[in-house]
């Protein structure tokens, strides 16, 4: 098959594009989080032509700077969420979706890459994250021990508790730090896909105002699921039932922390007038209290349904 030369063009975009991110995934970790949002724009707007070409010079490149196994395991973290943006905003699948897809994809890929290794040697999926936690704790106790607070019995020990509450408190805050990046980094790549696809010229589904932004009905379904599936866990004594919980509790509490920012600006703009000032005061406030406030205010929306009521004047605005 002959390529013409647009085809051409995308190929060496893509290239480049793949050559470039897999560079910056070699030396900069935060670039692994982000990539989906380039490819992603690289499958949507170019297709294959442009995708592969992308994702074949980022997988070259990983080889040559890290070796087979963490290449392997860089390419687990951004390939999957990758095609699910693309092949979503491509197909004009709602956006929602491609959030919530690739943060599940993003999900399952730092947690298998964080578990797999204990899991494989048939240790408990947290043993490595709570060594190392144990590791940072008894260094701190011990530059704690010799500096003057150390002389203080009393604190020494409140210290000690601390330190140990916090190991034993470790997987349930690696799944907050999991499920936390999987959503932040999700909805990140797909407005980074979305702005690069929108200077491309590409046809994208319509997008409504961050102020009308809402979840879908789905949400419900998969919060009672999470839910039930959490106290079934707790009930039955299951091994790291304390980790599902937390997993649970951000599976249903971060998309309403979502939902308060979006009513937050939905009543700013509601109010008229000059609202700089005001926004910056309001988002100040949440962030003092954050996440509570903001959890809380997506809980009062959701219930409430003030904002299903309104629509964007110009719907057919990408």
């Amino acid at each position: 098959m002959e390529l013409n030369g647009s085809k051409v063009k995308y190929v060496a975009f893509g290239l480049g594009l793949g050559a470039l991110a897999g560079l910056a995934g070699g030396y900069i970790p935060l670039a692994l989080y982000l990539a989906p949002g380039f490819f992603g724009f690289a499958l949507a707007a170019w297709g294959a032509f442009g995708a592969v070409p992308a994702i074949a010079a980022a997988l070259a490149a990983d080889y040559v700077l890290l070796g087979a196994a963490d290449a392997l395991y860089v390419a687990s973290l951004w390939v999957p969420a990758s095609l699910i943006i693309g092949v979503m905003i491509g197909k004009k699948l709602p956006w929602r979706s491609a959030v919530a897809f690739s943060a599940l994809a993003l999900g399952i890929a730092l947690y298998m890459n964080m578990a797999l290794g204990p899991m494989l040697a048939g240790e408990n999926p947290f043993a490595r994250a709570t060594a190392a936690a144990k590791e940072y704790a008894s260094l701190f106790s011990e530059q704690l021990a010799v500096s003057p607070l150390g002389q203080d019995e009393e604190y020494m020990k409140a210290a000690l508790t601390l330190f140990a509450d916090f190991v034993d408190a470790t997987p349930q805050i690696v799944m907050v730090a999991v499920c936390g990046s999987a959503m932040f980094f999700s909805l990140a790549d797909v407005l980074i896909a979305r702005g690069l696809c929108k200077a491309a010229k590409r046809a994208l589904r319509p997008v409504t105002h961050f102020a009308l932004w809402q979840l879908s009905k789905q949400y419900g379904y998969v919060a009672l699921a999470a839910a039930a599936g959490t106290i079934a866990a707790l009930l039955l004594g299951l091994a790291n039932a304390e980790a599902l919980f937390a997993a649970a509790a951000c599976i249903v509490l971060m998309p309403l922390m979502l939902m308060g920012a979006c009513y937050m600006e939905f009543m700013l703009r509601m109010s008229g007038g000059r609202r700089a000032l005001r926004r910056a005061a309001f988002y100040a406030f949440a962030l003092f209290l954050m996440p509570y406030s903001l959890i809380l205010t997506g809980l009062m929306d959701r219930l409430m349904r003030v904002r299903r009521h309104y629509t964007q004047k110009k719907p057919n605005q990408s």
